[in-house]
C-alpha cells in the first residue's frame, strides 16, 4: 500500500504525474511479489526522505505494461528518475538506497557537494610554515 506521500499512476494520470510534473520524479515499477515488497518499503522511505524535494510515483506493472514498455523496464521492481519530462539515465533494476540517492544527486542541486568557504583571513597569498627555527619560504632580504 502506498505511503501518504507516495502518488499511484497509471496510464491516464501518467503524463500530469510525470511528464509535466515541476519536481524531479522517482517511478517504482513494481507487481506483486516478494522483492518488490521490500522495494515498496524503500519507496516509501524515499517518498519521506525526499519530500518536497522529489515526487515518488509507484507503477503497477502488470496493469499498466504499456507504461512499462514506453519507459522500457523490462524487469521489476525498478525505479527511473525523471526530470523535465525524460528519464535520467536507464531503470535501475533491483536498486538498493545508495544506488538511488545516487540518481537523485544528479538532479538535485541540494545534493551536490559544497564549495569550500574561503576562511575570513585568508589573504591569497602562499603561507610561510616555520619548521624548527628555519623557515621553508623565507622572504627576500631588504
Amino acid at each position: 500500500m502506498p505511503s501518504s506521500k507516495m502518488i499511484v499512476a497509471t496510464t491516464s494520470n501518467f503524463e500530469a504525474e510525470v511528464l509535466k510534473s515541476e519536481l524531479p520524479v522517482l517511478v517504482f515499477f513494481y507487481q506483486y511479489f516478494f522483492d518488490c515488497e521490500r522495494a515498496d518499503g524503500l519507496a516509501n522511505s524515499l517518498a519521506s526522505l525526499y519530500d518536497g524535494k522529489v515526487k515518488v510515483v509507484k507503477v503497477d506493472r502488470d496493469t499498466d505494461l504499456a507504461l512499462a514498455e514506453q519507459c522500457k523496464v523490462d524487469d521489476v521492481p525498478a525505479f527511473i528518475v525523471f526530470n523535465d519530462g525524460e528519464a535520467i539515465g536507464k531503470p535501475l533494476y533491483h536498486a538498493d538506497a545508495s544506488a538511488i540517492h545516487d540518481e537523485l544527486g544528479k538532479v538535485l542541486t541540494s545534493h551536490k557537494p559544497a564549495t569550500q568557504q574561503k576562511h575570513p583571513y585568508d589573504t591569497g597569498r602562499p603561507r610561510t610554515r616555520v619548521t624548527g627555527d628555519k623557515f621553508d619560504n623565507p622572504r627576500p632580504q631588504q
